[in-house]
This record gives structure tokens, sequence and C-alpha cells, in this order.
């Protein structure tokens, strides 16, 4: 029997529906939902220079590669969390998916106290690290003091939406992000201008647009019906996951965490050719600029969904495709922002601030000549983007890590201190151009490398539980029942490198009788009993229905409640008879419970159970499932067992918990 999963319509598409429609469609909402982040400084700077003046722009750029930063250790959980539930739900381990739902909120409130709030005591000294000082010190003290003691409202919103969209909802990510933006837009001017609040409110204007979105995410993460969704038993830190979501994120973090080094090297260099005016003029430039890069970024957020979870179900040809689209359409949006910004240089640039002061004139004047230099090869960005972030996307960090960190501290840094020296202050503008070309001739070199070498052979050591050039470990197991229900309900539930057997594949295999007192005695009974007698590994099970109102019945008999074997429809009227006559104890709480035992050559060798609470509804309702499950009604959920899908009720069930533990315990002992 195969292990072919039941899949949520929202997953089915990823693998079935064409690659540039699924492109197009996941990347238009998360290209506006980017567009709407990058708006955020590009607001806050727009308010900020016409209402605040040039001092003011020149604090917001001394502050940016604090805020880069601060992004660098939220992509550290946020990207990570994404791009591992994607390749997750790909190979069908729901279980785990779920927890890293569970990792993404407690690791962003961690990440955002000790990032924001923690730090915020000593405000000042940071910003004298960062060059901030005389007249741009109070602006920057102020507005960054609110973002700092808002970062982990900032950090979950981020983070929590990356895993909305990678689970399958793109629309709604780019909608939460669309609020957020038109609650900035719309209080900005009011705490900035008619509030006067300056500094503080354009900071406090970004804190709360971005709690308005991350209640937006909150509501989707709370319905049950969403592909992930709260619950509880999710929440608990376990130390391989958080080791696998911060290695997946790592790339982002490190791009990040660089992109903080060289605007302080930026900053310092133009402080020391042009003074706080020049500070000024690269502030506004790179997040002009930065606009388009969001833009890719966007695509990108798009691609990885589709990417990761295609490699995670084997197909690679997919994979390789919305690749070479994706390249396509990051080079034509920088190329288009190439074009917008030597064409109308000046025209863009006075959008952030008004020619109303010398200072404010020598701030354009610098602005206008360097985005004209910065762009020259800002072509090739877009498909340099792409490549990095694929390569994160599929579960190769080292990779993806090596060509950003090279792009960085290899070709910028140098350049930032060798071209200044003889060309001035176009030798800082002329550096990132000149880092731009170089990092694109390495990406198309390691991307074709990669292709010649690896993927083109389909190499399984992409799944990103190898990392190894050995092909993936594939397990054939041996489900010691013939009760087809549970063994295509357990095939379903296994990643697709787990082939099932039942015993009606093996008509000599004797019947084991269950004398066992508790499911796990049964379990160890029939797997040890079996595998005496087949080789290979044997799986057993052996599951029942707890009601606490029952005293625990009918446990251990609950195939057999009503006298017959496996006769559903008479154990659940014999079950909801002895409950309507017990006095009113509703609701009747009650719980499903698996035991699993693992045998080979007749001895166990290991043992897992998973439980599933929740409480019987007196009215039986729903046509799927089998045994007692149009009378239970799992915790949290107002439908029964039978009335979800089976890819609902095998992200919950009893069975997925102990299976969970079962494909973790195989893992490491095929190594």
């Amino acid at each position: 029997m195969g292990a072919d999963m039941a899949k949520n319509a929202k997953l089915i598409e990823l693998e079935t529906r064409s690659v540039w429609s699924l492109l197009v469609s996941y990347s238009l909402p998360a290209i506006v939902g980017m567009a709407a982040m990058s708006a955020f400084n590009i607001v806050d700077a727009i308010f900020v220079g016409q209402w605040c003046g040039a001092y003011a722009i020149t604090a917001m750029a001394l502050v940016f590669p604090l805020m880069n930063l601060q992004a660098a250790v939220g992509s550290l959980v946020g990207l990570g969390c994404a791009a591992t539930a994607s390749i997750t739900l790909g190979q069908g381990d729901y279980h785990r998916a779920f927890r890293v739902l569970g990792h993404c909120v407690m690791l962003s409130l961690m990440t955002g106290l000790l990032a924001g709030v923690l730090p915020a005591p000593w405000m000042d000294e940071i910003l004298h690290i960062f060059g901030a000082e005389g007249e741009t010190l109070e602006p920057a003290h102020d507005f960054m003091l609110v973002m700092m003691l808002g970062f982990p409202v900032t950090c979950s919103f981020m983070n929590m939406n990356h895993l909305m969209r990678a689970s399958g909802y793109p629309v709604k990510a780019m909608v939460s992000l669309l609020i957020s933006m038109l609650v900035n837009v719309a209080t900005a001017p009011l705490f900035i201008y008619v509030m006067g609040w300056g500094m503080i409110g354009a900071g406090l204007a970004t804190i709360v647009a971005q709690a308005v979105g991350l209640s937006w995410v909150l509501i989707h993460f709370c319905k049950p019906r969403s592909v992930l969704h709260f619950r509880r038993h999710i929440y608990k830190l376990n130390g391989v996951i958080v080791r696998r979501i911060c290695t997946v994120g790592l790339p982002p973090f490190m791009l990040n965490f660089c992109a903080c080094v060289i605007v302080v090297v930026f900053n310092r260099q133009f402080m020391a050719y042009d003074g706080q005016m020049g500070v000024g003029a690269y502030g506004v430039v790179n997040r002009l600029l930065f606009f388009f890069v969001m833009v890719v970024l966007g695509i990108t957020q798009g691609l990885q969904p589709i990417a990761g979870y295609n490699l995670g179900v084997g197909n690679y040809a997919r994979v390789r495709r919305v690749l070479f689209y994706a390249m396509a359409a990051g080079t034509c949006v920088t190329s288009f922002g190439t074009l917008l910004v030597e064409l109308f240089p000046r025209e863009i640039v006075s959008i952030f601030i008004e020619e109303s002061d010398a200072n404010a004139a020598q701030l354009l004047e610098i602005a206008a000549h360097g985005v004209c230099l910065m762009a020259i090869c800002f072509p090739l960005v877009g498909a340099q983007i792409v490549i990095g972030n694929f390569f994160q996307s599929i579960g190769r960090p080292v990779m993806s890590i090596s060509l950003n960190l090279t792009r960085q501290l290899f070709f910028l840094l140098p350049c930032l201190g060798i071209l200044p020296l003889w060309l001035g202050e176009s030798g800082i503008w002329l550096s990132q151009a000149t880092a731009d070309g170089l990092a694109a001739i390495l990406c198309f070199v390691v991307l074709y490398l990669f292709f010649k070498r690896s993927f083109h052979r389909q190499d399984s050591t992409l799944n990103h539980s190898t990392h190894t050039t050995q092909p993936m470990q594939t397990y054939t197991l041996i489900l010691a029942s013939r009760n087809a229900h549970k063994a295509q309900e357990i095939a379903a539930m296994l990643p697709s490198r787990f082939t099932v057997k039942t015993l009606a594949d093996f008509p000599e295999a004797p019947e084991v009788e269950e004398t066992g007192k508790t499911f796990a005695a049964n379990a160890a009974l029939k797997a040890e009993g079996i595998s005496a007698v087949l080789p290979g590994l044997v799986l057993a099970d052996d599951s029942g229905l707890c009601v606490d109102a029952l005293c625990g019945s009918p446990g251990v008999l609950s195939a057999r409640y009503a006298g017959e074997h496996g006769n559903d429809a008479a154990n659940n009227r014999k079950l909801l008879a002895e409950l309507r006559a017990m006095p009113a104890m509703a609701p009747y709480s009650a719980r499903f419970v698996c035991a699993m035992s693992l045998a080979q050559d007749g001895k166990q060798m290991a043992a897992f159970e998973g439980k599933a609470e929740g409480h019987i509804s007196l009215q039986p309702r729903g046509a799927a499932g089998f045994g007692y499950d149009p009378i239970f009604v799992p915790e949290g959920l107002h439908a029964t067992f039978a009335e979800l899908s089976p890819a609902e009720k095998n992200a919950i069930s009893h069975r997925a918990c102990a299976l969970a533990q079962l494909v973790e315990y195989l893992e490491s002992y095929g190594k």
C-alpha cells in the first residue's frame, strides 16, 4: 500500500497547477506585501523629511543599520520557520509543521524582547556607535526608542506573516501588510504633524500599524480551518526544530547583519567626505533602491513555498522551472528601477525632502548625483537576489550564506575602502555598483555548476533531512493489522519515503491475541509476535477511546465494546446509551490514545504513544472516518473527527502524534 497523503487543496495545487500561474499568484500578493513593508520606511522618511527637516532625515539614515540589525534577528526566525514549514508540509509531516508554528510564536516573542526591549536603556550609547551626534542625536533617539520598545510586535507580525504565506495563504499575507501600510499612512501625519510628536510620532505610527496587522494574522491562525492553526501542545521548544529553523534562517540573518555593517561603513565614509548631509543623501538613495529590492524579495517569497514544497515531494523539474521564471521577473523589476532613477533622479529624490534651506539643497544635490552612479549595475541585482534565496528555499543554507557574504564582505567592503581613495565621493557610490556586478557573475557561475553537478541528476541530497551525498533513506513497514481503515490512515500520515504493507500481504502471518491490559501491552504483543515470523520492521498499534465519565472505558475494549469485534455502529450506540443514562455531566471529556510498538526479529525496538484530547458528542455527526470518529469532538474544534477532511484529522490525531515520534526514531535509526 502506498503512502500518498490525503492533501489539503492548498497544498495539492503546489504540485499540480501551472508553475508560472503559481508564481504569479503567490508572488503578486507577496510583492504588494513587501512593497507595503518598504512603504513603512519610505512613508516615515517622506513625512519626516517634509515636516522635521534635513537633520531628521540624516538621523533616520543613521539608525537604519540598527533597524537592519533588528530585521536580521527577526528573519532568522521568520524566514527559517517559513522555509521549514513549506518543506515539512511537502513531506506530509503535519505534526512537525504545527510545531513549527508554535516555535514561530515563542521564538518571535523571545527575539523581540532580547533584541528590542532589553537594550533600550542603553539607547544613547548604541546610537553613538552608529554615528549619531550633535543635531542628529535627539531625533535618532526619539525614533529608535519607540521602535525598540515595540520590536516584539514588529517581530511577531513579520515572522507569523511569513509563515501564513508559506502555509498556502499568500493573499491573506498581502492583505495584512496592506492593512498595516494604510494604517501607517493614516497615522503618520496625525502623530508627526497634527499632534506635534515629531520623530516619536513617526515611530509610534509604525508600531501601531504593525499591531493592527498582527491582529489580522492572529485571527487567521485562530481559525481551525487554516492549514496551520493554534492548538495546545505545540509551543514547547524542541532543540532539533530550533536548530533547523535557525539553520535555514541563517542566510537572511547573515545578509541583514552584513547590511548593518555595510551601512555603518557607508555612513562613516559619507561623513568623512560630505558630512551629515552626505549621510542623509545616502539614506534617501538607499531607501529608494531598497523599494525595488523588496519587490524582488516578494518574488522570492512567492518562489519559496513552491520550490520548497515541490522539493519535498521530489518534483525537481518544477523546482527548476520556477527558479528561472523568478530570475526573469526579478531582472525585469531591477531593470525598471534603474531606468526610472537614471532618467528622473532629481524629481524622485525631491519627494523625500523639500528644498527649504542650504542643508536640504545640498542633500538633494548629493542624492541626485549618487543614485545615478549607484544604479549602474542594479539590473543584475534581481537575478542575484533570486538565486541566493533559492538556495535557502531548497534547504541549502551554506550556499546561500556563502553567496550573500561574498557580495557584502569580499566585494563591497574592499571597494568601499579602495575606490574613494581614487575617485573621492563618487567612489563611494560606485562601490555598490562594482560589488553588484561581481556578485552577479559569481551567482550565475555557482548556479550553473550546481545544476550541472547535482540538481541535473535529481540528487536526493536536496532533501533537508540528509545534507549528504547519499540517497534519502526509505523504509518498508509491515503493519501488524488487517484493518484497512487503520492501514490507510497510517499510510496517509507517513511521508512518501515510507511504504506500508499489511498482514493482508502475508497470508501466512498468524493472528496474535490481544490479551494485554493496556494499549502499550497489546501493541507490543502484536509487534513482537508478527516480527518473529516475518522479516523486516513490524509496526503494531493499539488504540481506542477513553471516556472519563466511564472510568476510562471503552479503553482496550474499544473495537469490541458491544461484543462483536469491529462493529462500529453497535459500539457507538452502546457508549452513547451509557452516557445518556448517567446524570448530566456534559461535556463528557474523552481522549483517543494510540500506542505503537516497533519490533524486529521478535524483539521490541521502541514504543510510542500519542493522544488527542476532546469530548463526546451525544449526536453522531459526519460520514468520514471510522470507529468512534462520528461522536468525538477534538479539543478546540466544533466538528467531530468524522466531519473533518482526512488531512485535517491526520494533522491533529492521536496516530499523528505517535507516528511523528516513530519518524524521528527511524531517521536516527537509519543513520
